[in-house]
C-alpha cells in the first residue's frame, strides 16, 4: 500500500535547490502530490530538461518549474534572487558544483568546503530578503559525526589533498561545513523566519529517477549484480559497513513537515534508521534469489538447490576489518514528528529490509548499467518508464 501523501499547504510555492539529486527528487515528489508547487535550481551547465520529462503532468500545470544557475558564479549572493522570488519555504541541499560525479572531477578539500559555506550564505542573504519565506530547512548529513568524518579526508586525498569524484563522504563532510555556517549565521541575523536542519545517516531506497541519470546506483545495486561484493566507500570500515541506513522517503517527510509544521523551529532534525551491516542485505538477497528461483521454476523448484545456489551466489563476509564504531542515537524527536497524523501517523522509521526487498525488485526491472541517452546528457535503464510512476 502506498503511503498517504503528507499534508502540506496547498498551492504554496517551494523552492528545492539541487533538484537532480535523489533525495531532493523525492522531496519534490512528495511535495508536489501533495498540492504544493515547486521551483527547483540546477546549474546551467547540468542537462536538467529531463526533470520536465519526469514531472510532466505538473511542469504543464505550471506547478513545477526549474531555474537554472550560472555555473561560472554558483555561490554569488545573486544567483538566488529569482530563485526565491515569492516563495514559502525553501529547502536547501548545499552540495557545491565542483562535487558533481563525473570522470577527471577534482577538487581540493578546503576549496569545496568553502564554496558550499559561500553558498549557504549566499541563499540565506536572498531569503532574508525575500518577505515571502516563512521556513528554511537545510539537508545535512550524520556521516560527518561518525568515523566516516575521520575517513573523508584520506578517501578523498591525493597526493596534494584532491577530490577525486565525488564521493559521498566527501559530499557528507561538505555539508556538515555547510550546516555550521548555516547555525553561525542564524545566531547573529535571528532571521525572521523558521530554520531548521535534517541531517539523515546512510540515505538508501528507490531511485526515482533512473530513466534519465545514473546517479545513486549505490553499493546495494553493486553488491545485487556482484556477488555480495562492493567497494570500500569509507576506510577502516570494512566491506560490511556496518552502519546506520534510513529510506529516502523518511528523509523527504521530515524536510517537508519540518517547512510546514510551525512548532518545528531551529531544530536539528536527526534520521538515523536502522544499524545494519552488508551481511543483512546478503541474507535479504539470498531470500529474495530463492523467491525469484520459486516463481520462475514453479513445481519445478528445489528449495535445497536453490538454497546452496543462493549461498554460493551470495557468501556471508566473514573477514572484513573493524566496523564503523557503535553509535547509540536518539530518535524520539522524528519518530515523534511521524506519529503526527498530519504527516505519517506511526512513530516507527520505514524497515531496512523492507527498503532492500523494494530496492531489489527495482534492480531485476532495470537489470543493464545505463547507457547515455541523445540529447539528455543523463541515462536511459531498461524497465518500466519512470514517469509512469508519476503521471
Amino acid at each position: 500500500m502506498a503511503r498517504p501523501a503528507p499534508r502540506a499547504l496547498p498551492d504554496k510555492l517551494i523552492l528545492v535547490t539541487n533538484g537532480t539529486h535523489p533525495l531532493q527528487l523525492q522531496i519534490i515528489k512528495q511535495l508536489l502530490q501533495s498540492g504544493s508547487r515547486v521551483r527547483t535550481t540546477v546549474p546551467s551547465s547540468d542537462p536538467s530538461e529531463w526533470l520536465d520529462k519526469l514531472f510532466a503532468r505538473f511542469a504543464h500545470a505550471n506547478a513545477f518549474q526549474r531555474v537554472k544557475t550560472s555555473p561560472h558564479f554558483p555561490n554569488h549572493p545573486s544567483t538566488y534572487q529569482l530563485a526565491v522570488r515569492g516563495v514559502h519555504a525553501i529547502v536547501h541541499d548545499a552540495t557545491p558544483p565542483a562535487l558533481a560525479p563525473g570522470p577527471g572531477t577534482k577538487t581540493p578539500l578546503t576549496e569545496a568546503w568553502a564554496a558550499t559555506s559561500r553558498g549557504v550564505l549566499a541563499l540565506l542573504e536572498a531569503a532574508a530578503r525575500e518577505p515571502s519565506v516563512e521556513a528554511l530547512t537545510y539537508t545535512s548529513s550524520l556521516m560527518g559525526e561518525t568515523a566516516a568524518a575521520a575517513a573523508a579526508v584520506p578517501f578523498a586525498g591525493g597526493e596534494e589533498g584532491e577530490v577525486v569524484g565525488g564521493p559521498e563522504a566527501v559530499r557528507s563532510s561538505c555539508l556538515v561545513k555547510g550546516e555550521e555556517t548555516l547555525w553561525e549565521w542564524v545566531r547573529d541575523k535571528k532571521p525572521r523566519f523558521r530554520v531548521n536542519v535534517v541531517s539523515p545517516a546512510n540515505v538508501i531506497g528507490y531511485h526515482l529517477a533512473s530513466l534519465y541519470t545514473q546517479d545513486w546506483m549505490n553499493w546495494v545495486w553493486t553488491m545485487y549484480w556482484n556477488g555480495g561484493r562492493a567497494p570500500l566507500e569509507i576506510q577502516g570500515a570494512g566491506a560490511t559497513q556496518a552502519h546506520w541506513y534510513v529510506d529516502v522517503e523518511d528523509v523527504a517527510l521530515l524536510h517537508i513537515a519540518s517547512i510546514f509544521d510551525e512548532k518545528i523551529r531551529g531544530e536539528r532534525l536527526q534520521a538515523w534508521g536502522w544499524y545494519r551491516d552488508r551481511n543483512d542485505v546478503i541474507d535479504i538477497m539470498r531470500d529474495h534469489t530463492i523467491l525469484e528461483g520459486r516463481r520462475m521454476l514453479g513445481k519445478d523448484f528445489d528449495f535445497q538447490k536453490a538454497w546452496e545456489e543462493a549461498a554460493k551466489l551470495y557468501p556471508i563476509i566473514d573477514d572484513d576489518g573493524p566496523p564503523c564504531e557503535q553509535i547509540y542515537p536518539n530518535s524520539t524527536r522524528a519518530l515523534a514528528i511521524f506519529a503526527d497524523g498530519r504527516w505519517k501517523g506511526y512513530g516507527r522509521w520505514k524497515e531496512f529490509e523492507r527498503t532492500i526487498r523494494q530496492s531489489l525488485a527495482f534492480f531485476d526491472v532495470n537489470w543493464q548499467w545505463p547507457e547515455q541517452v541523445e540529447g539528455g546528457g543523463g541515462f536511459q535503464a531498461n524497465g518500466i518508464p519512470t514517469r509512469l510512476l508519476l503521471n
